[in-house]
């Protein structure tokens, strides 16, 4: 399509990439899109760390509503979702956020708190080690509105376990 369009000098399609190489990348741009779609193999992204990586550099970000995005993207408010497959409306999140400065500081702004708050892999390991090493018992009070998982009785522990017997488990 570069070819039949006449894009060669506008579009290069360079492949993988150093990290040194993708971060130096962030700091040129303005906006990072990500229009994810589904592949023919039913292939897709689960929760693309690009995306997460843009969002902890500033960069306003589009995407699209497929598979973890709208996890990663509050639509307005730290980017903007746009529907898989449709080549206009990328166009008009483009062209919203590079006619509009202020909207993509606030937006950038927006998604590096996002990262920081839901994403930081060190709050995240926390909670995951929290998760396996402090048993929980919870209060009938506390708890009522949660359903309960009928878990084999060989799941249900009363101990804190290791990471090696969690992955034994798994």
């Amino acid at each position: 399509m570069i070819d039949t369009y006449g894009l060669q000098t506008h579009v290069r399609l360079v492949g993988p990439k150093p990290q040194e190489e993708v971060r130096k990348a962030y700091q040129h741009a303005a906006i990072f899109a990500l229009p994810c779609i589904i592949g023919q193999d039913g292939n897709r992204d689960g929760l693309p760390t690009v995306l997460l990586e843009a969002m902890a550099t500033g960069l306003p970000v589009v995407s699209t509503a497929l598979t973890g995005i709208p996890e990663i993207i509050d639509d307005d408010e730290n980017g903007l979702v746009v529907p898989p497959g449709d080549a206009e409306a990328l166009a008009k999140a483009l062209a919203s956020l590079l006619e509009n400065p202020t909207l993509r500081e606030r937006m950038g702004m927006a998604g590096r708190r996002k990262v920081e708050q839901c994403f930081d892999v060190r709050k995240s390991v926390n909670t995951l080690r929290r998760w396996l090493m402090e048993p929980v018992v919870p209060s009938d009070a506390t708890h009522t509105d949660l359903p309960s998982p009928d878990l084999p009785e060989e799941l249900v522990f009363s101990t804190p376990l290791s990471i090696q017997q969690v992955f034994a488990i798994i």
